[in-house]
């Protein structure tokens, strides 16, 4: 006779997204967390494109998994340690889309306002 172990939703959500990352398109919004996110987006950092209203924190996760994720943030939540971050880890890939206000007068590159936690461009 089979045991089997009994698991809450939680876990059983928890287990499925780490087996299977794309799976985590099968739950409700109100199942998800940021925590399942950064699960499915350490293995599918493009899986960040179907997250809804995503927050700060996961933003930033997204961008250090691929800076082409810069896509997919709002607008409105868009600063620049987000763009220092997104230039670091694909800086072909974000610049695209890197708001105007972060561009030089040319268009050509892009500045940010670094701290002492953010590399430059440059330093890349």
């Amino acid at each position: 006779m089979a045991i089997i172990e009994e698991m809450s939703d939680k876990e059983f959500i928890r287990q499925t997204v780490y087996d299977d990352p794309w799976k985590i398109l099968l739950f409700k919004q109100k199942f998800l967390s940021d925590d399942l996110w950064m699960i499915a987006i350490d293995q599918e950092p493009d899986i960040f494109k179907y997250v809804k209203n995503p927050s700060s924190n996961l933003c930033y996760y997204a961008l250090e998994a691929n800076g082409r994720n810069l896509e997919y943030v709002p607008e409105d939540k868009i600063n620049s340690k987000m763009v220092a971050i997104a230039s670091r880890t694909n800086r072909k890939g974000a610049k695209p889309y890197i708001p105007k206000k972060f561009l030089d007068k040319n268009d050509q590159d892009f500045y940010v306002d670094f701290d002492k936690n953010t590399r430059s461009h440059n330093d890349v």
